[in-house]
């Protein structure tokens, strides 16, 4: 793993979840991360390389990027590809074309605000689980594709995430979008929105939050690079973190996000968790930054499947399994996590699975049998619960769809 210039910042934190969040606002997680001590953090070891509304003269005619490009860290050594992406908030599958979004391809879940109003998060350049199905509810922190190789350029391999109020693009009239404004127009004024701004605006807000922060960082006395240091002997230990807060004045380049702390002295403070533009000068305005933040998410822990092994033999963390979470196993067949561990469901990787649901109308409208499969979960029609597809056909669900 390489080492970089700029400090990491990881946060980690435990947390139950209903499935759909329901009755909250909607929480989101990085759809990117690594381990730290076998246990998944999302964000973790993931740095930015093209923030979001990046303008490079040369590149793309100079127009706005309209998401944010996450790599992992190591990426310069060992490249993106193969990486597990999230989804990074709780939704409902409403796109996996067959289009390439060159390279790869696209999954697109759709979401609800408090309000009801529904927006959605796009992840380009990947490979959909073979397991995912259109209609599909998936959780926050569930993996649903693999960043997908670039074989022109491996090193360059990575995830495009985006965030916006449409399902279908203004721009190419589906629901791939560009990848860039169109000239003269502005990602933000065609309704996509920044994700760092939205996750740190709808990260979960846990009783307690612990922080691992690397001796390159110092503490400050306000949010701010500007402001008087307080202490430059930090831990390489945790610190407890109090909140969040954001900086809109001294960066240019768009707005920066602190952590409020202390360390080991008790004296409080702030640590930088983002800073646009953290790459040296000519392209520091184009790129995200390398400070780093990660959160464990353990989703439901009354169904964490332990000695799981996927496709090509790789163990899967208990801790990053919960009630539904299905994997393709080393023998190529189909596993979900329930209540009593793995279940086997005789379903092969490569071929959607079956179960006997007749047909059924979800809130997008008629579901035909012969595309119903075991485990498929939808929102009903008519009172907005879950319904899942299972050996005895359409079973209603405790949780709500929002």
């Amino acid at each position: 793993m390489s080492t970089w210039k700029y400090a990491a910042l990881i946060v980690l934190l435990c947390w139950g979840a209903a499935p759909l969040d329901a009755g909250a606002q909607p929480l989101m997680d990085w759809p990117l991360g690594q381990s730290v001590n076998s246990v998944p953090v999302m964000g973790y070891n993931v740095h930015i390389r093209r923030r979001f509304a990046a303008a490079e003269p040369g590149w793309k005619d100079g127009r706005q990027h309209t998401g944010i490009d996450l790599y992992w860290d190591d990426n310069d050594t060992e490249g993106t590809a193969g990486a597990p992406v999230y989804a990074a908030l709780s939704g409902v599958v409403v796109c996996l074309p067959s289009t390439s979004f060159t390279p790869g391809k696209v999954v697109v879940l759709m979401h609800k605000d408090l309000a009801g109003a529904e927006f959605y998060s796009m992840y380009g350049h990947v490979e959909p689980a073979s397991w995912l199905r259109l209609n599909q509810v998936v959780n926050r922190g569930e993996p649903i594709a693999v960043v997908a190789e670039n074989p022109d350029e491996p090193l360059q391999a990575h995830l495009h995430f985006e965030l916006r109020s449409w399902p279908t693009s203004p721009v190419t009239n589906d629901c791939l979008g560009p990848g860039y404004a169109p000239l003269g127009q502005t990602a933000a004024g065609l309704n996509w929105w920044d994700p760092v701004d939205f996750y740190y605006n709808h990260r979960p807000l846990p009783s307690s939050t612990v922080a691992f922060v690397d001796t390159e960082f110092r503490l400050r006395a306000e949010p701010s690079t500007n402001a008087n240091i307080l202490s430059s002997n930090n831990p390489a230990g945790p610190v407890d973190v109090a909140g969040v807060h954001p900086n809109t004045v001294d960066n240019s380049n768009g707005t920066e996000w602190w952590y409020e702390t202390y360390f080991e002295d008790e004296q409080a403070g702030t640590v930088p968790a983002y800073v646009p533009g953290a790459r040296p000068e000519p392209q520091a305005g184009f790129y995200g930054t390398y400070l780093h933040v990660g959160e464990v998410r353990h989703l439901d822990t009354a169904c964490q499947c332990a000695f799981g092994q996927d496709q090509h033999r790789r163990p899967i963390h208990s801790s990053l399994t919960y009630c539904g979470y299905h994997v393709c196993g080393a023998d190529n067949f189909a596993y979900e996590c329930r209540a009593s561990g793995w279940v086997y469901k005789d379903i092969p990787c490569d071929a959607p699975p079956t179960c006997p649901c007749g047909d059924f109308a979800d809130m997008y409208g008629a579901i035909e049998a012969n595309k119903t499969y075991c485990g498929m979960r939808v929102c009903g029609s008519t009172n907005d619960r879950i319904y899942e597809c299972t050996d005895s056909g359409w079973v209603e669900q405790a949780a709500s769809c929002n």
